[in-house]
Formats: structure tokens, sequence, C-alpha cells
């Protein structure tokens, strides 16, 4: 799974946004150990993966409720089953042969690209709504 059109996944906050190219970025390194034929280096890029979209989503969940999203509970709870389902397959893709693993990657990305395409989509109408689009959020 590529992502040449990364412009289709951004929802309009830089920090979000910059999170889903880096996480774009570990997918094209696991799509290039795949290609390598390194099983073992694609379990640990699995793990780096899922290890970076939990962090990811904590991130996002803090800004939303920074931000004061009214749905930021419900997207909370839509992460964790996300990721709880990445986690199983990721576990399943751990014990296939190595020609099967790219269709089991496949469906770890597919949760991925769910959160930023179904989950995403609505506080991005928020963002817009509410003049946030284009502003990060000055915290550290």
């Amino acid at each position: 799974m590529a992502f040449k059109d990364f412009e289709a996944f951004e929802t309009g906050h830089p920090e979000i946004d910059e999170d889903h190219r880096r996480l774009a970025n570990t997918i094209e390194m696991i799509n290039r150990a795949m290609a390598a034929g390194s099983a073992e280096m694609c379990n640990d890029f699995v793990r780096l993966f899922l290890a970076a979209v939990a962090t990811h989503f904590e991130r996002e969940e803090k800004l939303l409720r920074e931000l004061g999203y009214p749905g930021a509970d419900e997207h909370a709870a839509f992460h964790a089953d996300l990721l709880e389902r990445a986690r199983e397959m990721s576990k399943t893709c751990e014990n296939v042969p190595p020609a099967e693993f790219q269709a089991c990657f496949d469906r770890i990305v597919a949760f991925f690209v769910e959160d930023v395409v179904r989950g995403d989509h609505a506080f991005h109408s928020w963002f817009q709504e509410m003049g946030i689009t284009g502003r990060p959020l000055h915290r550290r």
C-alpha cells in the first residue's frame, strides 16, 4: 500500500498531518523491507509502526481534548478498537510464511487508513467550522 498522494489524507492540522506523514513513511520502509525479503526486519518494523500509531493516537486524543472537540471520547474509543484489532493482526503476521506477509501487513495498514479516512474526517470538518485548521497547538 503506497501513499503517493498524501494530501488526500491530510486533516489540515500541522501536528496531526506530520504524524500521519511519519506513519506513511514507516509503511513505505516496511514495504521496502518486504520487497527485500527480510521477514525478521518486517516484523520489527511492524512493532515499531504499531508503537508509533499508539503514540500518534495518544497525541491526537490529547490535542482533540485540549481543543474542546465534542467527539474526543468517541474518537479515543475508535482508536482503542483499531489499535486492538491491529495488534491482534500483527500477532497473526508473525507466523505467516514470507509470501503471505504483504497481505497480512496490508490489513494492519488498513486500520491506520480507516482512522485517517473515516475517523479523522469528523474532526477535520469540526476544525474547519471552528477555524482551527492550520493552527498548531503550542504546548511543550
